[in-house]
């Protein structure tokens, strides 16, 4: 797991609103990670535009911003099934042509839409089931309203079938994926009695980046769409669950941090 990546982990993984320079450095040192590069990562976080930085007296402060809380929503999102059961059949779809001097501007609309699920249908055209819930239209408003992209919602004439849904989100690998996630955490569950607070917090953080990964993976597609043994819904039901365990038994290194800042 990268500094960065730790960072956003450690601060998305607590209900707090802001988090001191000193308890960050005292909570990224269980990963062997020093101040020097703690440092650099928030310079690095400010600079993108996911933490906003405070100061009171001679504490400094790190929050996040707006982008970064929409980032954590979006994780968020994966950690439950979307309710498909009244969908209308219709789906969304991105229509965009890039010069090739813009290839920034291509890459960020490809990178956009893939965090939000959709797959290309054919060179320059995205699609993904619309549900209402997901509010796409606030979520991607800069590449809705970009002038290299035509967003749509529509209906097929002849909707994909099973076989060619299950090739566009590659759903065997995502399914096998979701599979190695529950073992990750049923072998994780024999070691839980053996765990200090300490080792529950990196266990927590290491294996729970890990199962976070191969969440983002899942399509949320309409139940209609998916294939028979679909693990989606195990592994996030594990997960949620597998998740408060260890923040329970982690509790005091969070508690033990605040009282020594």
């Amino acid at each position: 797991m990268k500094g960065s990546e730790l960072l956003f982990g450690i601060m998305a993984s607590s209900s707090r609103s802001a988090f001191s320079v000193k308890e960050l450095l005292r909570l990224c040192s269980y990963f062997d990670v020093g101040e020097s590069q703690v440092r650099t990562n928030l310079s690095r976080m400010t600079a993108r535009g996911l933490l906003v930085p405070e100061r009171t007296g001679r504490t400094s402060w790190y929050r996040f911003s707006e982008k970064a809380l929409k980032l954590r929503n979006n994780v968020a999102q994966g950690f439950r099934d979307l309710d498909w059961s009244e969908w209308d059949g219709k789906w969304w779809g991105v229509s965009f042509s890039v010069p090739d001097i813009k290839k920034q501007d291509r890459h960020y609309i490809r990178k956009k839409l893939s965090l939000y699920r959709f797959v290309s249908y054919n060179p320059g055209f995205w699609i993904r089931p619309r549900h209402k819930e997901e509010h796409l239209e606030n979520h991607l408003e800069k590449v809705f309203s970009s002038t290299y992209c035509c967003a749509l919602q529509f209906e097929f004439f002849s909707t994909p079938d099973e076989e060619e849904i299950s090739a566009l989100w590659n759903l065997p690998e995502v399914n096998a994926l979701c599979r190695q996630g529950l073992s990750i955490i049923e072998e994780s569950r024999k070691r839980f009695r053996d765990f200090s607070p300490e080792e529950a917090f990196i266990e927590k953080m290491l294996r729970g980046g890990e199962i976070v990964e191969i969440l983002f993976r899942d399509p949320l597609l309409p139940d209609i769409f998916l294939p028979a043994g679909w693990s989606g819904p195990e592994l996030k039901r594990e997960f949620s669950a597998w998740n408060r365990e260890l923040t329970d038994l982690s509790k005091s290194i969070f508690d033990m941090t605040i009282e020594e800042a």
